[in-house]
């Protein structure tokens, strides 16, 4: 017969190890969710340029010039859930001025749909912490 103290021991193992598992794979999924929203939030600038090229037949002058916009603006881009609305408000709109004031006013329009549109859902869903 099993000595009922061996069952215990190996039972409360089981779910301790269980337990840990759990726990782990709990960790994990949310680092990798966060890694994924923080991607959807800030993607890659390169990225972007070539999405913008795309939609906005931007030029190469034109796509450079927003790139140095946009690396300029990244480290504070990437904060902007630890700042207040009113800041983040005001550096998204410095940005969007700062790239019409390159493109042409069909450019300009374009860009200022698709923008405002990741604006507001970018304040509405801000990155996890």
């Amino acid at each position: 017969m099993v000595d009922k103290n061996k069952l215990k021991s190996v039972v409360c193992g089981i779910v301790i190890l269980a337990s840990g598992i759990a726990i782990g794979s709990g960790l994990s999924l949310n680092i990798l969710w966060k890694s994924f929203m923080y991607h959807l939030q800030f993607p890659e600038p390169a990225a972007v340029i070539q999405d913008m090229k795309k939609h906005l037949d931007l030029s190469d002058d034109q796509a450079a010039k927003i790139l140095v916009f946009m690396n300029r603006n990244k480290s504070e881009m990437e904060t902007l859930n630890k700042r207040s609305m009113a800041e983040a408000q005001e550096l998204l709109d410095r940005f969007r001025a700062d790239v019409t004031g390159i493109m042409t006013p069909e450019q300009a329009e374009k860009f200022c749909q698709r923008f405002d549109a990741a604006k507001r859902d970018m304040l509405a869903n801000p990155p996890p912490n």
